[in-house]
């Protein structure tokens, strides 16, 4: 469609995905607009992103079970995924099944989200969690992996070679950032070292940083991929990259 501030892409065919958005599987890299006057060659690809930011706020209880609360945010393709993701979904019950099935560590006790019609590409979730079994106690020490959601369990890129581009559709932002309150008592002993990799063009980034406060502890980890397609010779830098937040994570 034609606007006064410029052309829009807009697909009638997908209930989830309002103007601007097109289904992932009609993005392209351009495609014949027809009109009146013959035709021209468009993009049509929308320039939005995939993005998700996890906030997460715990502190430690007399069990060694962690408690707070997590909010995840979903921008653009995300937001979409997600609400396509809700409807299979016969209510926010079973909703919760699947989420601590898939994540068995966590259990949430209270729930909300933000969806709205009339803000389809921006949604919330707000949920009151417990970490379990994922502390460990050796006399007086206490060891835990920060990465409590979204942890990287493997690669997707295990081919010796690849003689396809990969397509990742949109770009695609990944943010993570926890915040543990470090129990009266104890000061940190060990911590993880700060890492930061990017691939040969700089099209796909890792960055991974601890701070210690006066008594808290907060991890951010940040993963950019800011190109959806990745030609044949980048293939082994993928798989490099994702060796690289395994072994991070």
């Amino acid at each position: 469609a034609t606007l006064p501030n410029g052309k829009i892409l807009i697909d009638v065919s997908d209930k989830y995905c309002p103007p601007g958005i097109l289904p992932e599987r009609a993005i392209n890299n351009g495609g014949l607009l027809l009109n009146n006057e013959g035709g021209e060659w468009c993009s049509i690809d929308p320039g939005k992103t995939s993005s998700k930011t996890v906030s997460c706020n715990l502190s430690f209880q007399d069990d060694n079970s962690l408690k707070g609360k997590l909010e995840l945010r979903y921008n653009d393709y995300a937001a979409v995924d997600f609400r396509r993701e809700w409807d299979t979904f016969t209510s926010t019950d079973d909703y919760l099944e699947s989420f601590e099935k898939k994540n068995s560590h966590i259990l949430v006790t209270d729930y909300s989200n933000t969806l709205n019609p009339s803000k389809p590409t921006l949604l919330n979730e707000h949920m009151e969690i417990e970490i379990v079994n994922s502390v460990n106690q050796a006399g007086d020490l206490l060891s835990f992996s920060p990465v409590f959601f979204g942890k990287q369990n493997s690669n997707p890129f295990r081919l010796e070679k690849r003689v396809y581009p990969v397509d990742f559709t949109t770009s695609r932002k990944w943010m993570y950032i926890l915040t543990v309150e470090i129990p009266s008592g104890y000061i940190p002993e060990s911590l993880p070292k700060p890492l930061m990799v990017t691939n040969q063009t700089k099209t796909m980034s890792y960055t991974y940083n601890i701070t210690r406060n006066e008594n808290s502890l907060q991890i951010l980890i940040r993963f950019d991929i800011k190109k959806p397609v990745f030609l044949m010779d980048e293939y082994e830098d993928l798989k490099l990259m994702y060796n690289a937040i395994l072994a991070k994570e």
